[in-house]
């Protein structure tokens, strides 16, 4: 088998061990996450108002309602970030402090956006990775996948591209010499589509994702478990007349360790042979172009049933 037609490495199906685990925080005092999701709520209420109730187009739009509730709502974020350092037994600067309500509340909001996204009547499927079969070269063992979707999909995409430590975990500095320490098992393992005869959505499930910065990543790992009750990251986007549409997914042209996920928009045109990185951005923030040139990759092969 070719090797362009087989890329996929070989990946152990691991759900990810971050700085926090979820064992760790259920045994924090659930008086604590109580707390910490009374302090949420009328943030959580606010940002679903303002995705329901407007036709957003650019990612900008959400930059400027992230600031503003940051501004609005600063006593309970304070508020939850001191529960959240106490959930990890570290101390973040005054700076990270406030880095982080900016995250919380940026990266809350693109999930919000991401499941409000898409289109009445369509057919929907959920599909698990199933590695079936492998090729070898002198470097590396490589993995294709299957995965039972219909044939009736419009515009299937058969590549899907990770960088190497969000895999596989490790440190160093990205192309643009950003650096980063993370755990890794953030593989792509699932895919859940939305389709017309003319359109479909992509959401990628992925174990979890890693911040670049260590005790940034412990706090917010933190935080998703507290809030969402899971650490697994999900993303999307959408694929019409011929059209990809990276909406708030886009990685802005940056690098893998920049500090901050990022979340542009952009639109590429669609081929069979399309090639998507999934993790250009930590926050698996994507294109279809590789932004990371010099970092070691993995790639995986779907066959689509």
């Amino acid at each position: 088998m070719k090797k362009a037609i087989v890329l996929g490495i070989c990946l152990l199906v691991v759900l990810a061990v971050g700085a926090v685990s979820a064992e760790g925080i259920k045994k924090y005092n659930d008086s604590k996450h109580s707390k910490i999701q009374t302090l949420f709520k009328p943030i959580d209420a606010e940002a679903r108002k303002y995705i329901n109730e407007n036709d957003i187009l650019f990612s900008q739009d959400i930059d400027s309602f992230a600031g503003y509730i940051v501004k609005r709502y600063g006593e309970n974020l304070d508020l939850i970030v001191d529960e959240l350092e106490n959930v990890v037994g570290k101390s973040l600067t005054k700076i990270d402090k406030e880095e982080l309500k900016f995250l919380i509340v940026r990266e809350h909001l693109s999930k919000i956006l991401h499941e409000h996204n898409g289109i009445q009547n369509a057919y929907k499927q959920e599909v698990r990775l199933i590695p079936i079969d492998t090729y070898k070269d002198s470097t590396y063992t490589y993995m294709v996948f299957y995965a039972p979707l219909s044939s009736d999909i419009p515009y299937p995409i058969y590549y899907w591209i990770q960088v190497s430590p969000d895999v596989n975990g490790g440190s160093g500095t990205d192309d643009a010499g950003n650096s980063y320490n993370v755990n890794g098992n953030n593989s792509l393992y699932k895919v859940s589509v939305e389709y017309s005869s003319n359109y479909v959505k992509y959401t990628l499930h992925f174990y979890d994702e890693d911040h670049p910065d260590p005790t940034l990543d412990a706090t917010y790992d933190a935080w998703r478990l507290i809030w969402y009750g899971r650490t697994e990251d999900v993303e999307s986007f959408t694929v019409q007349d011929g059209v990809i549409n990276f909406n708030d997914i886009w990685d802005n042209n940056k690098t893998y360790a920049e500090w901050w996920g990022q979340h542009g928009d952009i639109t590429r045109n669609y081929t069979s042979s399309t090639k998507v990185y999934v993790s250009n951005v930590w926050n698996h923030a994507m294109d279809t172009l590789d932004k990371n040139l010099g970092m070691d990759k993995v790639w995986l092969y779907t066959g689509w049933g």
